[in-house]
């Protein structure tokens, strides 16, 4: 668990990066198997802890830093 609070700031700078060079917006691609989806998956999430359990359970503590 401890990981993914590095890897949700990660994309947090890669954001505002693209925001500072000039992108008017960034998309995260969400489907087909990557991290946010694997979340979102009960066949893959199977987590018992803040990141596991019902979708707004599991994305919910990386979309609330994703704000920030």
């Amino acid at each position: 668990m401890k990981k993914i609070p590095g890897l949700v700031e990660e994309f947090r700078k890669a954001a505002k990066n693209a925001r500072a060079a000039g992108f008017d917006g960034v998309e995260i691609h969400g489907a087909n198997g990557y991290i946010f989806d694997q979340f979102l998956q009960d066949g893959s999430n199977k987590r018992t802890d803040a990141y596991g359990g019902p979708v707004e359970t599991a994305l919910g503590s990386c979309l609330k830093r994703w704000k920030q």
